[in-house]
């Protein structure tokens, strides 16, 4: 059975604990990863955003167009958004 997870903190807390672990990241991935969803969590809370099913494609484009704004290189915009990817398809797997 799979834990009920409602808000952003809990669903990085489990993806952190169970998802990553699943997928074989190394170390440095993990690491690279709970940063970078970390501060994407962060940004959202910033919006008004906490729970998981508030997310939606809108703010993921604000967020990444902040990030641009903020002058990311390619390579790190892009990271970024491969571990938001992860996380959520990870949650869509735990419905």
């Amino acid at each position: 059975m799979n834990p009920r997870v409602e808000t952003l903190n809990e669903a990085l807390a489990l993806f952190s604990s169970v998802g990553m672990g699943a997928r074989n990241y190394s170390p440095a991935t993990c690491q690279h990863y709970a940063s970078d969803l970390r501060l994407f969590v962060e940004y959202l809370g910033q919006h008004g955003i906490d729970e998981v099913a508030k997310v939606d494609l809108a703010d993921l484009e604000s967020y990444q167009a902040e990030l641009h704004r903020q002058g990311y290189k390619a390579s790190t915009l892009n990271r970024k958004a491969h571990a938001i990817k992860s996380f959520f398809r990870f949650l869509k797997r735990q419905k």
